[in-house]
């Protein structure tokens, strides 16, 4: 035989092996390799390092719009080091965000309506189906394990007449899983046994260390101990008769961890960090004409707030300004459809209209925050 054929043969085996083996692998894991055509190229930068593109494309990728992205309690979007995992029509989909290749780890069986809330753990992805079921999988798809249902809570707290609690958010802290719903929250060991009911305030806020914070019904904020179960009340509180009557006391109206502080919302109008052992710090303030002002913060660290602005009795639109250091800069006007801002990645602007049930986006290419 002659050898430069021999050679090739050679190497059209070595192929046909790895080539085999991979497809094996993947039908093993149950997963979908998804078309990259939305997926930032590489770039090259310096002496020879590739270094990615910090944007991803999320326009046209479908993501469903569920929940507030940097909510602790879970959203339609999420991330961690490694990947963007987010809920497609199509089922749950995971973005490696070096190699930029998207597969559906989880495929529906049914192309119908799901409303599902991404909770991801150091080695487990959670999902809540429809409000009622929670579920687990690994980061490959594998593993489908139901954690939790509503029957299951409906059986933990048995001392109501009627009792409905519905799934609309989790959270995974070292104490265990927390299930957010209509009449409370409730937590589990990390296979949703040994449930607890916790407390039956459904204005859950934000985990912040080892408290869960939470406003009352009337508008006192409050911190519960994780590990002491304690109350304690932090912002708000000894509020007269008169004043209640009047409506003339402060109203908290947001939560939100940033950077490992906590910020709030006071009275639809001033942003603040609160500082356990001193004075909050006021950071932004709404002007007149400006109300109903929200906090959220980006997934790499910067910290923005959005507000309404009206001329008169006519509606002039919503903004987006970034809050960096207690200045202002580069306040952005959102889209006309635009009814909430769910969150912000990088310069991309996810938001929510009345119509829609994915979330549109906004990039904006100037937007340095």
């Amino acid at each position: 035989m002659n050898k430069k054929i021999f050679v090739w043969i050679m190497i059209i085996g070595i192929m046909y092996v790895f080539v085999g083996c991979g497809n094996k692998n993947s039908l093993e894991t149950g997963v979908r390799e998804m078309s990259n055509d939305y997926s930032v190229p590489y770039k090259q930068r310096g002496q020879g390092e590739i270094q990615k593109e910090l944007e991803i494309n999320w326009e046209d990728r479908g993501v469903q719009g569920d929940g507030d992205i940097n909510s602790t309690w879970g959203s339609s979007v999420k991330e961690n080091d490694q990947y963007f995992i987010y809920v497609a029509k199509e089922g749950i989909v995971r973005l490696d965000k070096e190699t930029g290749v998207q597969t559906c780890i989880v495929e529906w069986k049914k192309q119908k309506k799901h409303s599902v809330i991404l909770c991801l753990g150091a080695n487990l992805l959670y999902y809540v189906e429809n409000n009622k079921k929670v579920y687990s999988v690994d980061y490959l798809g594998r593993d489908k394990t139901k954690i939790m249902s509503v029957k299951r809570l409906e059986e933990a707290q048995n001392d109501e007449q009627y009792f409905r609690p519905f799934i609309f958010g989790m959270s995974v802290q070292d104490s265990g899983l927390y299930y957010a719903t209509e009449e409370g929250v409730f937590v589990s060991d990390e296979n949703g046994k040994h449930i607890k009911y916790v407390m039956d305030s459904s204005k859950t806020s934000c985990f912040w260390g080892e408290y869960l914070i939470y406003q009352n019904d009337i508008s006192e904020v409050c911190s519960y101990n994780l590990d002491l179960g304690k109350y304690k009340t932090i912002l708000g509180g000894n509020i007269t008769e008169e004043e209640y009557q009047s409506g003339s006391y402060d109203r908290y109206q947001q939560q939100f961890v940033y950077q490992n502080d906590l910020y709030y919302i006071k009275n639809d109008k001033t942003l603040y960090k609160y500082v356990p052992y001193g004075e909050d710090v006021l950071l932004a303030e709404l002007q007149g004409n400006q109300y109903y002002m929200q906090g959220l913060c980006s997934s790499d660290g910067k910290l923005y707030y959005t507000y309404c602005e009206k001329n008169g009795d006519k509606y002039n639109g919503m903004y987006i300004c970034s809050c960096q250091n207690g200045e202002d800069s580069n306040v952005v006007l959102l889209p006309d459809e635009c009814i909430n801002v769910a969150g912000v990645i990088g310069k991309t602007i996810f938001y929510i209209t009345e119509s829609d049930e994915t979330y549109k986006t906004f990039f904006v290419s100037n937007y340095d925050g």
